[in-house]
Formats: C-alpha cells, structure tokens, sequence
C-alpha cells in the first residue's frame, strides 16, 4: 500500500544520506485507545486529535531544526 511506499522512499533516501526530511507513521499518532475521542468520525482529528499530532509531531521537529 501507500504507507509502505512511503517508508520504503524515505529508507531510500536515508541509505543515500539525505538528513533533510523525517518520517513520522501517523498510525502511531492517534491510537486505538485515542480513536473514538481523537477523532470527529475515526478518520479526521478532532481538537485532542490534533493535539496529540503536535505531542508526537513537536520532539521530532525541534531535534530537526536543531532547537
């Protein structure tokens, strides 16, 4: 599927040493656990569902742009 075509380009790109991007699995984002309050309708963040993106989103940024 589309998700591993994505990770498999970014392995790709990370064997070749390219350090300007990140991935981050949005499955890990809003979990099982987090779905039914998370999200509007189990597909689209609601306000804790996005909070919780900036929870996971927030480390990954600051270690990128070295803050």
């Amino acid at each position: 599927g589309i998700r591993a075509e994505i990770k498999a380009a970014y392995d790709e790109q990370m064997q070749k040493g390219n350090k300007l991007i990140r991935y981050i699995d949005g499955y890990d984002i809003i979990g099982a656990k987090d779905m039914d309050c998370g999200t509007v309708d189990r597909v689209h963040p609601n306000d804790y569902g996005f909070s919780l993106y900036v929870k996971a989103i927030k480390p990954v940024l600051k270690e990128f742009l070295h803050i």
